[in-house]
């Protein structure tokens, strides 16, 4: 969900993304996890 807020829906100035100190760190955590990296993947982007 944050990610999509962030990226997809560039809300990241409504909620003040760039005042957040953890949530950033915490996101790239969560996205550099094998298994999340896989989960992006599915369905195949073509």
């Amino acid at each position: 969900m944050v990610r999509n807020l962030v990226g997809y829906y560039d809300a990241g100035e409504l909620v003040d993304y760039a005042s957040l100190k953890s949530v950033p760190v915490w996101l790239e955590r969560c996205l550099a996890r094998p298994a999340v990296q896989r989960g992006l993947e599915i369905p195949a982007r073509v």
